[in-house]
This record gives C-alpha cells, sequence and structure tokens, in this order.
C-alpha cells in the first residue's frame, strides 16, 4: 500500500483521486486493494482530472474558496450550496492551527466532491444493474444481493463500482470511457446477482 506525504495542493489532489481507486501507470484496483486489473487510458483520466481540479487553484491559494468551489461545480457538476454546506459543517469542529491550514482544508473539500462523484456514479451503477435484472430478479432481492456483496466486499463488485467511477471521470474530463472492461466486469457481477 502506497504512503503519501501531503504537503501541497498537488499531493492533496493526488491522494484523493488515487485513493481506493488508482495505482500508477494504468490499473484500477479493487477498494481494499487486493486486486488490481490494467486498464488502458486510466493514467490518462485521472491525470486529466487532477489538472482539472488544480487548475483554478490559484483562487484557493487566495482565500477565495466559494469562487474556487463555484469554477469546479461548473465543471465537474455538483450543486455549490449542498458542497458549501457540507465543507462548513466539515470546518466547525476544527482547531484554529487547522483552520489556517490551506492545504487540510483543501483536503477536506475535495474529500467532499469526490464523494459526491462517486456516489453519483454508484448510484447510476445501481440503477442500470437493477434495470438489466427487472424481468429476472425482484428489484429488492437485488438490492439485498447488492448489499450482500458490499459488505463482504468482494472484489469484482468493487472492481465495477470503480469501473463506473472511472468512468464518470472520463465524462467529465471528455475522454472515452473504459466501456470494455467496464462491460465485462458488469456481466460478472450479473452473474453473481442471478445466482
Amino acid at each position: 500500500m502506497e504512503v503519501y506525504i501531503i504537503h501541497s495542493f498537488e499531493d492533496v489532489t493526488k491522494f484523493i483521486l488515487y485513493q481506493q481507486l488508482f495505482l500508477e501507470p494504468n490499473l484500477i484496483r479493487d477498494r481494499r486493494s487486493v486486486i488490481s486489473i490494467p486498464v488502458e487510458g486510466s493514467e490518462k483520466i485521472i491525470g486529466k482530472m487532477y489538472e482539472l481540479i488544480l487548475s483554478d487553484i490559484y483562487l484557493w491559494e487566495e482565500e477565495k474558496e466559494e469562487e474556487y468551489i463555484a469554477l469546479l461545480a461548473e465543471k465537474i457538476d455538483f450543486d455549490v450550496e449542498f458542497m458549501l454546506k457540507n465543507y462548513y459543517k466539515k470546518l466547525q469542529p476544527l482547531q484554529e492551527e487547522q483552520l489556517i491550514d490551506r492545504s487540510f482544508k483543501f483536503l477536506l473539500l475535495l474529500s467532499e466532491i469526490i464523494k459526491e462523484v462517486q456516489d453519483r456514479s454508484t448510484k447510476k451503477l445501481i440503477i442500470s444493474i437493477e434495470k438489466k435484472l427487472r424481468s429476472l430478479v425482484k428489484k429488492k432481492e437485488v438490492t439485498s444481493r447488492l448489499d450482500d456483496l458490499s459488505q463482504i466486499s468482494d472484489t469484482t463488485f468493487s472492481l465495477l463500482i470503480n469501473l463506473r467511477i472511472l468512468n464518470e471521470y472520463a465524462a467529465i474530463v471528455n475522454l472515452p470511457t473504459t466501456s470494455e472492461i467496464f462491460n465485462v466486469y458488469f456481466e460478472k457481477v450479473i452473474q453473481l446477482i442471478k445466482r
């Protein structure tokens, strides 16, 4: 497992984007980093997300946090007011020395933004799985089986989630998705649920 030392906005961005998802040069891993699979183009997608996040970082450096968040919201498509509310909520329990650490505050914000993107991506995946199995398995059973796969940290399901997140990132930065490998893992998860 890689250890990151966070000193800068660049380090924060790399840490958050790689966390439980990506290994250089082109590997996508499961959430627990048990296995990883080569995914052509994943490094380019992560690299473009990295550039996008840091493209207006001067605003953060100038303590124009809300302006930075608003610009990033346009690029990544999230609700600014919701994000600001969550961000300020995260700041409330902090002590003064933590509040002056710009990198630490950036870590808190970026964690919330990436969590939002990942949640959105996972919801889309679950809808796709339910739609695919609609005529074969009751929705309640699909939900129950997906919960089971999540609770046991099934690596196939975890990889599928991360491949879907990678596709979400690809859409954000206008790069081709990893549809072939995604479809392979999608079908594997469908088979797991149908058992």
